[in-house]
């Protein structure tokens, strides 16, 4: 698994996790409404409300950059493939350069021997 998948997994736990502590917190307002002064519990809702928009901002954010994060890794894992490729074609074309240098040498000096028999 790879790490941007794990953290997409890890935004939507958090995510979960979040929205059941809202709504639990709710309904302990809720209960508040009922019991105690109200000037208390609007101050705790505003609060709360600005908490939940701003965690709803943070999670677009991290989702953003994860989702970033795994296009990088793809492109990643594809430039790493094509630098294999590359690496393959290098090395059979420095052995090609070589077996041409080789066999130029060596016609070269049969060339030579059959100009100039006499070793000179």
């Amino acid at each position: 698994m790879s790490v941007a998948t794990s953290c997409l997994k890890w935004v939507d736990v958090l995510e979960n996790q979040f929205d059941k502590s809202w709504v639990d917190l709710d309904l302990q307002l809720n209960s508040i409404d009922e019991e105690e002064d109200l000037q208390i519990t609007t101050i705790c809702r505003k609060h709360a409300s600005s908490l939940a928009s701003c965690f709803s901002q943070l999670v677009h954010k991290a989702t953003v950059i994860f989702q970033s994060n795994a296009k990088l890794e793809a492109q990643l894992l594809h430039l790493r493939e094509e630098l294999a490729q590359f690496e393959k074609t290098q090395e059979k074309l420095l052995q090609e350069k070589n077996y041409m240098t080789h066999t130029l040498v060596t016609a070269l000096s049969e060339n030579h021997k059959l100009r100039h028999p006499d070793g000179g």
